[in-house]
């Protein structure tokens, strides 16, 4: 009986001290699944605010393991896992590259975090590679999107001009005649209908919007030759429509536009060194001269309430 059992032992110790002598080749869980694992990218955030973003994240690879649930995991620690703060993602996954979101709340302001996107497969719980964030802090600014790119970012793309209220911001570079519109409230950029031709040039614009509409023309430099169109852009249609108006022509790059709810104002400095404020009438299609004077003051800035005009000199 004795004799049996240090056979059985001996049978068991050999084995392991011969593989033992070799190099174990060890495979992590990533390595050992490369070939059927998902993959995701770093994912990034938007729309941050003080105690929610929106994160944004991509399956690059879908891998044959099957996918049972995937989103975002998060926490004040290095690379957090599925048992820290865990946002599923609801979106249906359809090819590749797929992208889908998570909208996190409850953060802290001014805090850092660490974030990482996962999938969970029918083997294992995969990775993607660490990201930051940080929620906004209070009385801080906000990043919320890159600029549109000019059709040539190699060259300088001219002044920009907007005009915008409440809800929405129009811009274009003013050597280009393509317009954009950016949404405040959903934070993203969208290309509108060209711009009228006459407008495509590097000059200075005078721009505003009223009740919705925004208006755009031409401040003709002093011996330039620049045509003094003035149009009206429709955001609902997407249309661009020339008004005819008895503005007369501006001959200097020292002018304000603003409006309020009723009218659109223009302020610009004349050829004898006065200023003169004109207000534009939607309904008419007409300017008016309300004021001139301030000889030699330097404006640096003018708005209205509605009923009155300040200017600040």
């Amino acid at each position: 009986m004795k004799t049996k059992y240090i056979l059985y032992s001996l049978l068991i110790i050999l084995p392991l001290i011969f593989i033992g002598c070799d190099e174990l080749d060890v495979k992590t869980t990533e390595e050992y699944y490369s070939v059927i694992d998902p993959s995701l990218d770093p994912g990034f955030p938007t729309h941050l605010e003080q105690d929610s973003i929106l994160y944004k994240s991509s399956v690059v690879k879908l891998g044959t393991l099957g996918l049972k649930y995937y989103g975002i995991c998060y926490g004040q620690k290095q690379n957090p896992t599925v048992l820290d703060n865990v946002q599923f993602a609801k979106d249906s996954i359809s090819g590749v590259p797929f992208f889908f979101q998570n909208q996190v709340k409850g953060l802290k302001s001014g805090t850092t975090y660490q974030v990482r996107s996962f999938v969970i497969t029918s083997k294992d719980t995969i990775y993607g590679p660490s990201n930051f964030f940080r929620a906004v802090g209070k009385n801080e600014w906000v990043i919320r999107e890159q600029m549109p790119y000019p059709n040539d970012a190699s060259s300088d793309p001219g002044l920009i001009s907007t005009f915008f209220d409440d809800k929405r911001v129009f811009m274009f570079y003013q050597n280009e005649n393509r317009l954009w519109e950016y949404d405040i409230r959903k934070y993203y950029w969208i290309e509108k209908k060209a711009l009228p031709s006459t407008l495509k040039t590097k000059t200075n614009k005078y721009t505003f919007i009223i009740n919705g509409k925004g208006y755009c023309g031409n401040v003709q430099k002093s011996g330039d030759k620049i045509e003094q169109d003035f149009w009206e852009f429709d955001p609902q249609l997407n249309t661009w429509r020339g008004l005819e108006t008895s503005k007369p022509i501006l001959q200097s790059t020292k002018f304000f536009s603003f409006s309020d709810s009723k009218f659109g104002y223009l302020l610009n400095l004349t050829g004898t060194n006065k200023w003169n404020l004109w207000r534009f009438d939607p309904n008419g299609a007409n300017w008016t001269l309300q004021s001139e004077g301030l000889d030699n003051e330097v404006v640096t800035n003018l708005f209205s309430d509605g009923s009155n005009t300040f200017i600040i000199t």
